[in-house]
């Protein structure tokens, strides 16, 4: 067994960050024998060394978008971009898809949950590639007609069958864009199986404004495409109260983006679904916004925090490195600790992946080195490389 020892000016353990330490490390495996007080021979790597990034909320099967959307578009322009532009085949779906995994990996991510609504990464999620992430799949469905929900529902489970059983589930799509039949039949299924499911929930002004009170871009979006009036369950209750009506208690959810979440809604979700996890996205919400998440509230509220990338349909880069970076920057008054738990353990944790997220023995996270710091801190200038 050939063993190495590595060892930096800080380390990220569950405990928080540690110095004077080392990773006892099996060199071909990547499995961690031990953590242990840092030997004279021990390789030493400036900065931090912390465990493989979680990347969990992203789009792969949009990465043969990258650039074609501008930023600041608003979600109802954003919609309607994607809507018209989502089938171009410019560029192969299938491999820029594949392309954005591996580079995706090569930054550090050592696990992906990603959002599906087609077949593109069913071949890749059934790849065995020692440089391609670990993957889960939310196979979403959306549909507005209730007349339609069975046949919707039905085709959602038969795309299903396409990847691998253990790691996919079919999943709601956002508020504005299910009927409750839909969200009911879903709901059904989610209460029988001991799976992870997501929403896109409370991510900008405009679906609280069509949710809440049937008015702005998105409402006039929606007229746009044929449904005048507007359905008759929006403009009734607050978006929070809308999806907890419609949601088993006690499933373990994904809350994406939160833009616009408030410390009632964060109480409220929590005590409805305790082992549920705040997804932020704030490189993708700048993109399409120019807003940022209340990731301040979130941390002084003690809710399980995740990070995600969003698509490069809506984000220049899908790195969850910069995703730290930003938020790292924008929001001092969370320590580096937190934000790294985020990034990893978190994540972990709510999939299930045992092995993955933390430096524990027996576990093989993969290996990250962030450097240089400022005043302890990761900023803008700081690289992220993969050491294993």
């Amino acid at each position: 067994m050939s063993l190495r020892e590595l060892t930096s000016d800080f380390i990220y353990l569950p405990d928080g960050l540690v110095s004077g330490k080392s990773i006892l490390m099996e060199e071909k495996s990547g499995e961690i024998i031990g953590i242990q007080d840092a030997g004279e021979q021990a390789e030493y790597f400036p900065g931090i060394l912390c465990p493989g990034f979680i990347n969990s909320h992203c789009h792969l099967e949009l990465s043969h978008l990258k650039g074609k959307i501008p930023p600041r578009t608003g979600m109802a322009g954003f919609i309607q971009q994607l809507q018209s532009i989502r089938n171009e085949t410019e560029i192969d779906p299938t491999d820029a898809a594949n392309k954005a995994a591996e580079l995706a990996f090569s930054k550090g991510v050592q696990a992906i949950g990603d959002i599906s609504n087609s077949l593109v990464t069913s071949t890749l999620k059934r790849t065995t590639n020692s440089n391609l992430p670990l993957f889960y799949t939310f196979l979403e469905v959306f549909g507005l007609n209730s007349m339609q929900a069975p046949a919707v529902f039905e085709a959602g489970l038969e795309k299903m069958r396409q990847f691998p059983n253990e790691a996919v589930s079919l999943t709601w799509h956002a508020p504005y864009s299910m009927s409750p039949a839909l969200m009911a039949l879903l709901s059904q299924v989610s209460q029988k199986e001991a799976k992870v499911y997501s929403i896109h929930l409370l991510e900008s002004q405009e679906e609280l404004d069509l949710m809440e009170k049937r008015c702005g871009p998105m409402a006039e979006l929606f007229r746009q495409w044929g449904f005048d009036p507007l359905p008759e369950w929006m403009g009734k209750q607050s978006v929070t109260d809308f999806v907890l009506a419609q949601l088993p208690k006690g499933l373990k959810m994904l809350w994406v983006h939160a833009v616009h979440v408030q410390g009632k809604d964060i109480a409220k979700l929590t005590d409805h679904s305790p082992e549920s996890a705040f997804c932020l996205c704030p490189l993708a919400n700048q993109y399409i916004h120019g807003t940022l998440p209340p990731a301040d509230l979130l941390w002084h509220s003690g809710a399980k925090v995740v990070l995600g990338t969003d698509s490069l349909a809506g984000n220049a880069v899908m790195d969850i490195g910069e995703e730290l970076k930003l938020l790292s920057e924008s929001f001092p008054q969370i320590p580096t600790s937190a934000l790294l738990s985020w990034a990893t353990g978190n994540g972990a944790e709510f999939f299930g992946w045992q092995n993955l997220g933390r430096f524990t023995t027996g576990a093989k996270p993969g290996v990250l080195q962030i450097f240089p710091l400022q005043q302890g801190r990761i900023f803008n200038g700081s690289l992220i490389q993969r050491i294993r």
